[in-house]
This record gives C-alpha cells, sequence and structure tokens, in this order.
C-alpha cells in the first residue's frame, strides 16, 4: 500500500510540475473530459487512457483499452481499441479500428485500417482501405484509390479507372 501512494504522489507532483509547460510527459485519462490534463494538450512522452482519451499532439507512446483519439499529429505507437488520428501519423498503430484522416506512414495492424487521404508503407487487417497507397496492403479485403506497390487478398480494388481494378489474390500497380 505505501509503494502505491508513493507511486501516485509522485505521479500527482510530476503532473504538477508539467502546468507550466505547453507540453506533457503524461496523460491519463478515464473518459475524456475527465483526464489530465486537457484534450487541447500535447503530449511528449506516454499517454495512458481507459475508456476514451483525447489529445491534440503525441509523440511517443500511446495505450488504451477503447478509443483513443488524437487531434492532429501522431508520432510513435498507439495500441487500442479504436485509434482515430485526425492529421497524419508517422510510426505504428495497432487496434481493432486504425483511422488516419490525412497521411500514414509505417505500419498499421487491426481488422480494419484506414489512411483516408494518403497512405505508405504496410497494412495488416481484414480489410484495408486507403486513399493514395504507397506499398503493402495484406487482407481479405484491400481497396486503394491509386496505388504503388502490392495488395495481397481475396478481393483487391484498385480504383484508377484501369481495365481489371478489381482481382482476387493479388493485384499491384508499378
Amino acid at each position: 500500500m505505501k509503494k502505491l501512494l508513493t507511486v501516485l504522489t509522485v505521479l500527482c507532483a510530476s503532473l504538477a510540475l508539467q502546468a507550466a509547460y505547453s507540453d506533457y510527459y503524461i496523460m491519463l485519462s478515464v473518459c475524456a473530459p475527465g483526464q489530465i490534463p486537457i484534450a487541447k494538450s500535447s503530449v511528449d512522452g506516454v499517454r495512458l487512457h481507459l475508456i476514451y482519451g483525447d489529445v491534440q499532439n503525441l509523440n511517443g507512446f500511446d495505450f488504451g483499452l477503447g478509443c483513443g483519439r488524437v487531434r492532429e499529429h501522431m508520432n510513435g505507437l498507439q495500441i487500442g481499441g479504436g485509434n482515430v488520428v485526425g492529421t497524419d501519423v508517422a510510426g505504428m498503430q495497432l487496434g481493432f479500428v486504425n483511422l488516419v484522416d490525412s497521411d500514414m506512414a509505417g505500419f498499421q495492424c487491426s481488422l480494419w485500417n484506414d489512411a483516408r487521404a494518403h497512405g505508405g508503407g504496410f497494412q495488416l487487417g481484414v480489410c484495408n482501405t486507403a486513399g493514395d497507397f504507397d506499398g503493402l496492403q495484406l487482407g481479405l479485403v484491400n481497396w486503394a484509390d491509386t496505388m504503388t506497390g502490392i495488395q495481397i487478398g481475396l478481393l483487391n480494388f484498385i480504383d484508377d479507372d484501369r481495365f481489371l481494378y478489381v482481382f482476387p489474390f493479388v493485384n499491384g500497380r508499378f
């Protein structure tokens, strides 16, 4: 019990000291807005969330059981039930659902991966979707508006107005 109190005291003291700075090293969230610090903050370090966490920018490690939302930029590793990023990702996302509104560079692994504007790297999931994708999509269903790379799956769509835009098992453009 004394160790737990010591850990909690050190954690609370570090969060209090961080209040003087614009970026935080630690964010804890049960369900936003029940989080320290507030959602408009940026985190350069670790964010832990239980049900829902919301942060402006994240550089580092994000872990949660529920949905983790990053409003703008995420650089690092994001693990959670649902990972949602508003602008861009550079790094890795692991979860049940990974959504990136703009650019993704790195690795996504989940049931559904979506890089809405541009994706580059590797998507591994049941369903992988992207606007423009450079790299490898591996899943049951793969979809890209334009593609430079390979899709491996049961159904593979590259919607760039060419003759064979859907192909089973393997599809690609170079």
